[in-house]
């Protein structure tokens, strides 16, 4: 099945358990999603030292590609953050 949208943007930065049940749920459906190629997620180093997804990369011949173009322009938009492409 070939995925219409190419990016889905999942903000689950901020605080409250809503926004950790919300991560777990996403990460449970991906896990059971069958694609064509590798998924990634651009992860974004925390201030508690911790990686937090933050965007899932699908949809591409080269998600991985994909993902490293979205950390590069991450990287320049928020040059004192670090950020890592990961498999899902």
């Amino acid at each position: 099945m070939k995925w219409i949208i190419a990016i889905s943007i999942i903000f689950m930065t901020g605080c409250g358990e809503k926004y950790d049940t919300r991560g777990e749920e996403i990460q449970a459906a991906v896990e059971k999603m069958s694609f064509d190629e590798p998924v990634y997620w651009l992860e974004m180093l925390n201030m508690f030292n911790e990686w937090e997804k933050t965007i899932l990369v699908f949809g591409y011949m080269g998600n991985y590609e994909a993902c490293l173009a979205l950390q590069e322009v991450a990287s320049k938009d928020s040059p004192n953050r670090q950020f890592r492409c990961t498999q899902a």
